[in-house]
């Protein structure tokens, strides 16, 4: 999916931003390339999030359930592209194929827990 989005994102507006790629630490310092520019792979710190507009989660679920709390809480939008997010209560999920361009939905997973239809479990909380 990494691939995908890097050739995405370098055919897109976006592609004159700045793009930092992160990964668990024994990823750390590996050579990428995004667009025309050459890159190297960043751990994830605990301020790796902040003053970071877009993270697109696109590895490993684990590490997405890891860490998208921590890019939310900085003010990053996060976009998950691991499926991680899909059955996390509360999360709230854009489709724009379901309404006209002017209008797209917005869409919230189930919320659990007490009360709610399917019974107890815990919730998320951004």
């Amino acid at each position: 999916m990494g691939r995908e989005l890097k050739e995405a994102l370098s055919e897109s507006p976006l592609a004159a931003s700045n793009f930092t790629l992160l990964d668990e630490e024994e990823a750390q310092g590996q050579l990428d390339q995004v667009g025309d520019e050459i890159t190297f792979v960043q751990a994830i710190a605990p301020d790796t999030f902040d003053h970071i507009d877009f993270t697109f989660f696109c590895g490993s679920e684990d590490l997405t359930r890891k860490h998208w709390r921590a890019a939310l809480r900085a003010g990053s939008t996060v976009l998950d592209l691991s499926g991680a997010l899909d059955q996390e209560a509360g999360v709230l999920v854009r489709a724009p194929w379901l309404g006209s361009e002017a209008v797209a939905a917005d869409l919230f997973t189930p919320r659990r827990g007490p009360g709610a239809p399917g019974g107890a479990g815990a919730g998320a909380g951004a």
